[in-house]
């Protein structure tokens, strides 16, 4: 099996992204994004009671997962 990668415009996206925005770009539910932060060390950042996500941060973690 191949690698599996996520093919975007990278200055397409929001630097930073919502939990929403970053099931959409992965293509899983949101209780999953959960998960990958939890268990899979999804990168994330906390700003005050807010939870967002590093565009780029996601898209190196992702290429650095290899096959799943």
């Amino acid at each position: 099996m191949g690698k599996k990668s996520v093919s975007v415009q990278k200055n397409r996206l929001p630097r930073l992204m919502t939990k929403q925005e970053v099931a959409e770009l992965l293509r899983c539910s949101l209780r999953h994004v959960d998960t990958l932060k939890t268990l899979y060390g999804l990168p994330f950042q906390r700003l005050g009671n807010l939870v967002r996500y590093d565009s780029q941060a996601i898209l190196k973690w992702v290429e650095q997962q290899g096959n799943y």
